[in-house]
């Protein structure tokens, strides 16, 4: 779906809301230019074998993102339906207008790049796009500057310098002579007077001596002319105030509460014009958790089901703001590392010059990043592995599994498929990340801390009469995955060699209380209480389940413990948590679904970007020290 400037205000309250109830968000780029390297320079900065660190290509890239600019931004908002399996895609494609209001008294340059705009010209991009169609934004650096200047300009309107007779010429001192008589007379008038005052009035200046040092006729005054009569009227009027137009001065009396209505009034339309510049930028802020509230709540008009009074739309939007403000949605990209860059320096502000800290400050912007093109390659032992989104894209096009479907409003992309728009590329990126981590998950089991193959988390039920575990892990890794989906499926088991706890033994008196003999006679000391905030801590109590011990209150057998049900257990328990996690894991897995975010799956692939040529071949954002 593309989104332009004329449409943009009716579809920013639907992207935000996509925003809001997506499983990922998609993101893809093109720009005015890229990284390029001189013929016979030398990218290895002293390093041997033509490789350059990752700070050397860092910054190759802060100085492309510095010279060249966005021009089109492409978004996919994936929503995952748990019940059916599917994935359902939303795709959008934005243009953006580097074009700023000059009325925001700041400055933007850009640069274009000769082959890069050849190349987007081949690619079918239609170059007065951005000026056009072009969405508005503002970087949070440019809004700041924005305010500064605003700030400034109310500073010296209060502190004009006062009038220096002694340092005027004849003709300054001539016009002010006249301009002093007008208002003299305008005040003296007892009949007909108007409540105002122009500079110059209609009929032109009447002092020939001033006519003719302004020129015969003149009806204009410039900037100097302006700023005397602002002066004049501060210095010795002050009974009255100045107003501005484009081509006179307005002179009216004093009214403080006019005055403050007119101040208020002049916040308002900047914060207006502010907030119309921001444009693109609020679904950024939505994106990183940012700050929503001056969006004015009558915008989701479309978004609230049947009428909605004003108390409707103000809990809807607030709703919506704080489910964004709370929620950090998970971003996905191929190639990301020059994407990361651009977007940090369009959106958000200067680029730190160490990429260590460039790595920090993405990782409190997006908590989680998924890079798909080192998925692809993640285990790749190819020194120049296949890694364009195309050809990944096309390896994984047979499977049938998960289920991707795009919305149907959202049909651009149905037939036609233009490679190298950000819409359609961000489109790809969410089909091969859903595809590639389905392929991945089932290829190989996951790794755990420890570096050993992670169990799944065995569920503790509870009977009429005991406590009983379900089957123990090595008992359930050598029977396989079968047995297990019986039991959550809730088919009977062969209960043989479950063990149990009585129905008067607490799990309290396993942790904290006492102590239990080993085969040998050995006592075993009294547990330390348990920290159920700590993921060691968990782990530690899960291997207490994972093998029968001989300790006296697991020794008690329940025959005929219904085992073939969900644990009624406390809803506190850390137990139960453990229990319905690895339901939804079996249940996601059996739907084909990819991993859920909070999984290990995503320890391996998230928060690394590929970056090959360089030493590192990698920036992982989660170590920036």
């Amino acid at each position: 779906m593309d989104v332009t400037r004329l449409s943009f205000s009716q579809h920013l309250p639907r992207l935000l809301n996509d925003l809001a109830e997506s499983s990922f968000v998609a993101l893809d780029l093109e720009f005015s230019g890229i990284v390029t390297r001189q013929p016979g320079s030398s990218p290895a900065n002293g390093l041997s074998g033509g490789k350059q660190t990752l700070q050397a290509r860092y910054e190759e890239a802060k100085d492309a993102a510095e010279a060249y600019q966005v021009l089109q931004i492409g978004l996919t908002f994936a929503r995952e339906n748990v019940k059916t399996g599917t994935y359902v895609l939303r795709p959008y494609n934005l243009h953006l207008n580097p074009v700023l209001d000059p009325k925001l008294g700041i400055e933007r340059r850009w640069s274009y790049q000769s082959s890069a705009i050849d190349f987007l010209i081949k690619s079918g991009f239609r170059m007065e796009a951005p000026f056009a169609d072009g969405l508005p934004y503002l970087s949070r650096l440019e809004e700041t500057k924005a305010m500064a200047k605003l700030a400034e300009r109310e500073h010296n309107m209060a502190t004009i310098a006062d009038i220096k007779l002694e340092e005027m010429d004849e003709e300054s001192l001539a016009f002010l002579n006249e301009v002093r008589g007008l208002i003299e007379s305008w005040i003296g008038q007892t009949e007909d007077k108007e409540d105002y005052l122009n500079i110059p009035e209609p009929c032109g200046l009447k002092t020939s001596r001033a006519a003719g040092a302004l020129g015969s006729g003149r009806f204009n005054l410039n900037s100097y002319q302006k700023r005397l009569v602002h002066q004049l009227v501060r210095a010795e009027y002050p009974s009255l105030v100045t107003i501005g137009r484009q081509n006179f001065i307005q002179i009216i009396p004093y009214d403080k509460q006019r005055e403050e209505y007119i101040r208020v009034d002049k916040s308002r339309l900047l914060g207006e014009r502010l907030v119309q510049q921001t444009g693109f930028r609020w679904v950024v802020e939505g994106m990183v958790g940012g700050d929503l509230t001056p969006l004015d709540p009558r915008i989701f008009t479309g978004c609230v089901f049947g009428p909605a009074d004003a108390k409707d739309l103000l809990k809807f939007s607030d709703d919506l703001k704080s489910k964004l403000k709370s929620k950090h949605p998970i971003l996905v990209g191929h190639n990301l590392f020059t994407d990361l860059i651009n977007f940090y320096k369009c959106f958000i502000g200067d680029l730190p010059d160490r990429v260590e800290d460039f790595q920090e400050a993405i990782h409190a912007l997006f908590p989680l990043v998924i890079d798909t093109k080192y998925m692809a390659t993640h285990d790749c032992s190819s020194g120049n592995p296949s890694s364009s989104l195309t050809e990944i894209n096309e390896s994984l096009m047979q499977r049938e599994t998960p289920k991707i479907c795009v919305h149907p409003e959202h049909d651009k992309y149905l037939d036609d498929k233009p490679l190298h728009e950000a819409g359609y590329d961000s489109l790809l990126t969410a089909r091969v990340l859903i595809r590639l981590a389905s392929k991945l998950q089932g290829e190989k089991p996951l790794p755990s801390h420890t570096g050993q193959v992670a169990c799944i988390p065995q569920p503790i039920l509870l009977a009429d009469s005991a406590w009983t575990p379900l089957k123990t892990a090595p008992t359930m890794q050598n029977r396989g995955e079968n047995q297990f989906d019986k039991l959550l499926d809730g088919d009977e088991a062969d209960r043989s060699d479950s063990q149990s706890f009585s129905s008067s033994t607490s799990l309290a008196s396993i942790f904290d209380k006492g102590h239990c003999k080993k085969p040998g006679g050995t006592t075993v000391p009294k547990q330390s209480p348990v920290n159920w905030s700590k993921d060691t801590e968990i782990s530690r109590i899960r291997s207490l389940f994972s093998a029968p011990s001989a300790c006296a209150p697991l020794s008690d057998r329940t025959i005929g413990a219904p085992i073939n049900r969900l644990p009624l257990m406390d809803v506190n328990s850390p137990f139960r948590k453990l229990h319905e996690e690895a339901m939804i894991r079996q249940n996601r897995k059996k739907a084909g679904l990819i991993p859920q975010f909070s999984d290990e799956f995503w320890k391996i692939y998230g928060n690394k970007l590929r970056v090959f040529g360089t030493v590192e071949e990698m920036c992982d954002l989660t170590r920036s020290h």
